[in-house]
């Protein structure tokens, strides 16, 4: 005899609705509470991936990058319904799934819509970076480069961590390829806007890398990722932030203009 739970379960991957969940409280909270597997078969259900398998003993199954931007669009794909969607993929081949070319993968905005700015509670393991981590990890490669994933939407997700003051997620994205140079340097102008010259220092300049001759700790200086233009000088010395007006100026060689040298 089925339980109502299994019948729910049974209604939910057949139904494939997403307004299922909303026609009362106690289906919304019973379909919450289904175990990634389930999830993972109802994304499944609504987003088949395109599966081939060339000819040979050694099959290979294929996802598309716009399977798993659909994916992702749903809130209840979660890292662990990723690992479970791979796995169902997994079990049709003798070889470990991967993404092709065949689709575009965009990296949708709601995995970060929903910072909070300077929260003081992001650590390491924050979402969204046990997601991020997963998404360029050995166990799903990607059909592009990750920088193109990191500046996804021109730069958004570098914009909503500086503006949470996510240090750890925007040390990742910038170590993937995230350009602060996009949106006009929102990013950039984001930090200026909090006054946090180390946070602005560390969208402008690479970390110094490598070590000298003979072990020395003399480390080796990239070209900066940003060049400071007048127009960030202005909004330093409109948001009163000193310290960075004169960071612009005495270090990294911007001319101000008349009217500012009093700031200066």
């Amino acid at each position: 005899m089925y339980t109502l739970i299994q019948l729910l379960t049974e209604l939910y991957l057949v139904a494939l609705s997403p307004s299922l969940p909303q026609t009362c409280k106690y289906i919304y909270h019973a379909v919450k509470s289904f175990p990634p597997f389930i999830h993972a078969q109802y994304i499944y259900g609504r987003h088949p991936p395109s599966v081939c398998f060339p000819f040979g003993v050694d099959q290979s199954a294929y996802i598309s990058g716009t399977c798993v931007t659909q994916a992702l669009l749903h809130p209840i794909c979660t890292v662990p319904v990723l690992k479970s969607m791979v796995h169902i993929i997994s079990s049709a081949s003798t070889k470990y799934p991967y993404l092709n070319n065949g689709g575009s993968f965009l990296l949708p905005k709601r995995v970060f819509r929903y910072l909070e700015e300077d929260a003081g509670v992001l650590g390491p393991n924050s979402e969204p970076l046990p997601l991020l981590r997963f998404l360029c990890s050995p166990e799903i490669t990607l059909p592009t480069l990750f920088s193109d994933i990191a500046n996804s939407h021109s730069g958004y997700p570098l914009v909503r961590a500086v503006h949470a003051g996510f240090i750890h997620l925007i040390r990742f994205l910038l170590n993937h390829g995230a350009d602060p140079r996009l949106r006009g340097c929102m990013a950039v102008k984001v930090a200026i806007g909090k006054k946090d010259l180390s946070l602005v220092k560390m969208l402008i300049e690479f970390e110094p890398e490598g070590k000298g001759r003979e072990g020395s700790a003399k480390r080796r200086r990239r070209l900066d990722r940003v060049t400071i233009e007048s127009f960030m000088l202005d909004l330093a010395v409109r948001c009163d932030a000193r310290d960075i007006v004169r960071y612009f100026v005495h270090e990294k060689g911007c001319v101000p203009h008349l009217r500012m040298l009093k700031v200066i």
